[in-house]
């Protein structure tokens, strides 16, 4: 099983706490239309934001204690990889299989899990090629294509990676 793990910005460290929420459901949406049920999303936060996608069955909201970070980089740095370990560590019990570290903003592919599905035996990671969009109030605006290296791949906070059994 694929394990998708989001790790959620705090409602503190937000500027705009509803557009935060909105990129959050718009991802997952993208994720919610997986081709093979056989996924889990986790978002780890903070403070557990009030979507409609919070009552699917498949996602999960793993709120954490530890303190805020400060509003500098490397802070927030650090809480993301905190907050991404805190999901590996809940798809490890889960008995996850693979998991992939998706940001709040980020748009997948809806066939990811039926990749995974179908490549049982691949520990390596996911040649990722897509689009990414950034979002503006006048719609989707700077376009740019993102090709990945299985290689890179390997090394890129958005890979698939198989969990140690």
């Amino acid at each position: 099983m694929l394990t998708f793990i989001i790790s959620m910005r705090a409602r503190a460290l937000s500027q705009d706490w509803g557009y935060h929420t909105w990129l959050l459901e718009r991802t997952l949406d993208s994720i919610l239309a997986q081709t093979n049920p056989e996924f889990d999303v986790v978002v780890v936060c903070h403070d557990i934001p009030e979507i409609p996608q919070a009552k699917h069955a498949a996602v999960h909201m793993l709120k954490v204690d530890f303190p805020l970070p400060r509003r500098e980089n490397s802070d927030m740095t650090v809480d993301k990889v905190l907050k991404i370990s805190r999901g590996v560590e809940w798809a490890i019990a889960r008995g996850s299989d693979y998991v992939m570290y998706v940001d709040a903003d980020d748009l997948v592919s809806r066939h990811l899990s039926e990749f995974v599905a179908t490549h049982p035996k691949e520990t390596a990671g996911i040649s990722i090629r897509g689009t990414s969009t950034a979002t503006g109030t006048a719609g989707y605006a700077n376009t740019r294509r993102i090709t990945l290296s299985a290689a890179r791949a390997r090394s890129c906070a958005r890979t698939c990676c198989t969990l140690p059994k």
